[in-house]
């Protein structure tokens, strides 16, 4: 018997706002979140093998039989094929909550991140479009459009979108559809600024002798508890630059679905 399984899925998408969104549902009463908010068991076809069983993942909701809601909020779900399908075969009566965002804010966010990780090395914007990106291009984070209407294929009116730019008003919206009173006083917290890069962050995400004995010694959720707090140690909070004019105007260009989308979500 596997115990409690999440059956709330925020699953994107990245730079939106999930995890000021995770945290503010988690403190909900009756909603559990696991310390571990992105246990990325469903998009092993996005992020590669080696996650966690079955019975590791069971174990992040052990806890949480009372509750009425579990979140589970791995943020590349997303955009993996085959988590619609694994999550409603698992979690029948789940519901979803998508953020989304302007898309080329999306896009120059992820980047950022990617940046002041180490794991871009292209610092231009439009020097990282032209070389791709991992582990999804970066036009593919800001087509959401297409993926959001995959959700709604097998979820139906159980799929919840959000905007990052309305969040703040429409957070409260989203408790009462999940069937909950919201609770009084509660705010958003505003959290994952964008953040500076800094030489030292992008130094310990190149390959070495320490990360590759790391790799060996340690399993991939405690290097990645590691990873995340020595980045964001390392990278403080920053300024956001605007994306240059004529970058924007051409990416405006390759998103057009997704602009549709924001227009009609509140």
């Amino acid at each position: 018997m596997r115990g409690p399984w999440p059956n709330l899925f925020l699953v994107g998408a990245p730079r939106c706002g999930t995890t000021s969104l995770f945290t503010y549902l988690a403190a909900h009463p009756d909603v559990f979140g696991p310390a571990e908010k992105e246990p990325h068991y469903y998009d092993r076809d996005v992020v590669g093998p080696g996650g966690m069983d079955e019975d590791e993942y069971a174990a992040l909701f052990a806890a949480s039989e009372s509750k009425r809601w579990r979140i589970d909020a791995s943020a590349l779900y997303l955009y993996s094929p085959g988590a619609p399908t694994a999550i409603a075969r698992d979690a029948p009566d789940a519901h979803i909550v998508i953020a989304v965002r302007d898309p080329v804010e999306l896009v120059a966010s992820w980047h950022r991140l990617l940046v002041a990780s180490g794991a871009e090395r292209h610092a231009d914007l439009a020097a990282a479009l032209g070389a791709g990106g991992e582990p999804l291009p970066y036009t593919e984070i800001g087509a959401f459009a297409k993926h959001v209407a995959r959700w709604r294929d097998v979820f139906g009116d159980r799929v919840h979108v959000v905007r990052l730019e309305t969040l703040d008003a429409t957070c409260v919206q989203l408790v009462r559809s999940l069937g909950l009173e919201p609770v009084e006083g509660q705010e958003l917290p505003h959290l994952n600024p964008a953040r500076r890069t800094m030489g030292v962050a992008a130094l310990i995400n190149r390959p070495t002798p320490l990360r590759a004995a790391a790799r060996v010694l340690l399993p991939q959720r405690a290097r990645r508890a590691v990873w995340h707090r020595v980045n964001r140690a390392l990278t403080p909070p920053a300024e956001r630059e605007p994306v240059d004019p004529e970058l924007r105007s051409l990416l405006e260009r390759i998103f057009p679905a997704e602009r549709e989308l924001l227009a009609s979500t509140t």
